[in-house]
């Protein structure tokens, strides 16, 4: 059965507010400043949403001074990233200095009860907590809170619900969400968040294609539907998603540099040294795949498809790259145990820096 949340937005699509009750939503020169915060480091899938979603911010236009991160992993708490709990996410938001003209978005992944957003060590996160969170980091402005967990409809209801406010959210507040397991990259709902974030313009159109994206995942899975849920206030339902274009990119404007080597990180001999040790490995080579782009900004799409061993006999992972335009993938070989500062192959650019350096 359709939630009763779902069909209010839907009564809200046909049936839209008065101008008289309805404040004009804010237009594209708003200053958006975000925070993304895990709450569980048991299993990757959490890091690698939060890294991943923090590339799309970046790729919206937000700043990179304009962006907090908090993670449960100790080994993740390097670069400016907190460690996850209710004071620091109040501290990061506060230290963002969200004023008039500006607008946040927040972004919470973690397991979920109930109650609560579940944080692994300290206070799981109650409504109550989060709402005055968010009132005193955002105030008034312009906010979107994306909260990936089971049981997150919770968050949709009573004190969170403000005018300036949407909120997305995982699944109803009876219910659970799916992914949460070590083989997969992101959960169900962060991977169709990063999957769509990019290709729409507004928030309403984001919430729609989430939840058939999800409902796709989890019929193929035969999974029970989570019914992933949405709030949109009235001063904010018509909020358009930041954007900003990457066409053009070339190797001249590339954000790494680019490999005039026809054989790097094609060849298993001159693998692209991303890593430092198997633990980091594999976030450190997401990060680095997250960053690449086709030879005009086109939008990458990747996957893991095999390991290899070089004559140094270092394993190496084998991802296969496609964008569109191309006639064929391309495989590339990635070294998650050396380092060295990692350039985008020939043919590729990157639309962001990698940001990958050691300690």
């Amino acid at each position: 059965m359709q939630s009763l949340t779902f069909v209010w937005m839907l009564m809200g699509f046909l049936f839209p507010q008065s101008a008289g009750t309805q404040q004009a939503a804010p237009d594209m020169d708003l200053r958006w400043k975000a925070a993304l915060m895990t709450g569980d480091d048991q299993i990757p899938v959490f890091d690698n949403a939060r890294k991943a979603v923090k590339v799309e911010l970046l790729q919206l236009g937000i700043l990179p001074g304009n962006i907090r991160e908090l993670s449960m992993s100790a080994a993740e708490q390097v670069g400016g990233t907190l460690p996850s709990s209710s004071n620091n996410l109040q501290s990061a938001l506060q230290s963002l200095a969200v004023r008039e003209g500006d607008a946040c978005i927040i972004h919470l992944t973690s397991h979920g009860t109930t109650q609560a957003f579940f944080m692994r060590t300290g206070p799981s996160i109650t409504p109550e907590r989060l709402n005055a969170i968010v009132d005193q980091g955002c105030g008034n402005q312009p906010t979107v809170l994306l909260i990936s967990a089971c049981y997150s409809g919770v968050f949709v209801h009573n004190v969170m619900l403000k005018p300036n406010r949407i909120i997305l959210t995982a699944a109803r507040d009876d219910l659970t969400s799916f992914g949460c397991s070590a083989e997969n990259q992101y959960t169900y709902w962060d991977g169709c968040l990063i999957d769509y974030l990019p290709k729409v313009d507004n928030w309403k159109s984001l919430y729609v294609n989430l939840r058939k994206c999800v409902e796709a995942k989890e019929s193929q899975s035969r999974y029970m539907a989570s019914y992933p849920q949405a709030y949109f206030g009235n001063q904010v339902e018509n909020l358009k998603i930041p954007a900003v274009s990457i066409a053009g990119l070339s190797p001249g404007s590339s954000r790494c540099p680019v490999s005039d080597d026809d054989t790097y990180g094609v060849s298993a001999a001159n693998a692209i040294k991303v890593g430092l040790d198997a633990s980091s490995g594999p976030a450190r080579e997401l990060q680095y795949l997250n960053a690449l782009r086709g030879p005009a900004g086109q939008r990458m799409q990747f996957r893991l498809v095999g390991s290899t061993m070089n004559a140094d006999k270092t394993i190496l992972d084998v991802y296969e790259l496609r964008y569109d335009g191309i006639e064929k993938p391309i495989r590339i070989h990635l070294d998650e145990y050396h380092f060295e500062q990692p350039k985008a192959p020939k043919g590729f650019v990157c639309a962001i820096e990698t940001g990958l350096g050691k300690p």
